[in-house]
């Protein structure tokens, strides 16, 4: 599989820092709210992976957001790693959306429908670069010359249902178009090397499921559960190919979470896209909101290729105030 830009290092074994994140957020004045996420991921080098403006008062429930920013694309590439309750991000990750997920400078516009539940419909553009890392053929990134045509655009259908006081479902229609980089086999994927591709197309769903019952002080027990997938074709006869991934995380004290999760690449199967198989599992320890300690094991394996297992042993910690987390 393709290392992704968050995974811990894979050029050793031992104590590594996966990634340090300084954020800054905050409201501008009536109009604008801001926010800055600068990481150093496996202290390799100062990254920007978030930076962008949104709009507060725009009428008609509209909302507009410009700068460097992940895309609201799925569920699981909108998150920081410090959300999550795995490790590693999901196998499809590097394989569908680029080495960190969907991200980088663009424009997004969003509406609240009105419609009787919650539902949001964003549209967005992305000026993407070909990855440093990625052989064979990536999504997005493809063309040097800036033209409308050389974007990547996405569209996001996000619904919010509340079954119950402790039930809780979203559904997300996700659809992205972009210039697919043509990289020969061997040679990593920069300019001059990265050659412009055919149009790809990305679509697929997310389905994500809470029950957190309100007001329990002796019992602390809650369930989620998330499940996404995806399908890229190329044009001009190119082949499908799919990846997703399906995780829970159980509550199992107050201060304890049991997690697996379960992924698939390669269904479809496809050149890029080989039949991976891939089980993690996670015990999390979280002695308040701002500290967790992590056991994580991964095993990885398909046709035609040798079953891996590793394991990591992870702290993380957060100092200072910090913004709250979308549901």
């Amino acid at each position: 599989m393709p290392p992704a830009g968050d995974d811990p290092s894979v050029s050793r074994e031992g104590f590594t820092l996966q990634e340090i994140e300084i954020a800054a957020q905050s409201a501008i004045d009536p109009y604008f709210e801001g926010a800055v996420f600068l990481t150093i991921p496996n202290l390799a080098g100062l990254e920007v992976e978030e930076a962008y403006l949104v709009t507060t008062s725009l009428p008609f429930n509209l909302q507009l957001k410009g700068g460097t920013f992940r895309s609201q694309f799925g569920r699981n590439n909108t998150m920081h790693l410090h959300m999550q309750y795995f490790t590693r991000r999901p196998l499809m990750t590097s394989l569908l959306f680029g080495e960190d997920g969907l991200r980088g400078p663009g424009a997004q516009a969003s509406v609240l429908l009105p419609l009787p539940w919650f539902a949001t419909l964003y549209a967005e553009a992305f000026s993407l670069t070909p990855p440093g890392d990625l052989a064979g053929v990536a999504t997005f990134g493809g063309g040097e010359r800036l033209t409308p045509d050389n974007l990547t655009y996405t569209a996001v259908l996000e619904q919010f249902f509340e079954l119950a006081e402790s039930h809780s479902l979203l559904v997300g229609l996700n659809f992205a178009t972009g210039r697919s980089v043509d990289c020969p086999l061997g040679v990593p994927c920069v300019a001059p090397a990265a050659m412009e591709g055919p149009r790809s197309y990305l679509y697929g769903g997310d389905v994500y499921y809470k029950w957190k019952p309100a007001n329990v002080a002796q019992s602390y027990a809650s369930f989620q559960w998330t499940t996404e997938f995806y399908v890229r074709t190329l044009a001009d006869g190119g082949p499908s190919e799919g990846a997703g991934y399906s995780e829970a995380v159980v509550q199992i004290a107050r201060r304890f979470y049991l997690g697996g999760r379960f992924d698939l690449t390669g269904l479809p199967s496809g050149p890029n896209v080989p039949r991976r198989y891939g089980g993690a599992g996670s015990l999390t320890f979280a002695p308040s909101e701002f500290s967790r300690v992590r056991l994580y094991g991964q095993e990885l394996g398909g046709p035609g290729v040798q079953s891996t297992t590793v394991g990591f042993l992870q702290v993380e910690y957060s100092m200072g105030a910090h913004g709250a987390h979308p549901f």
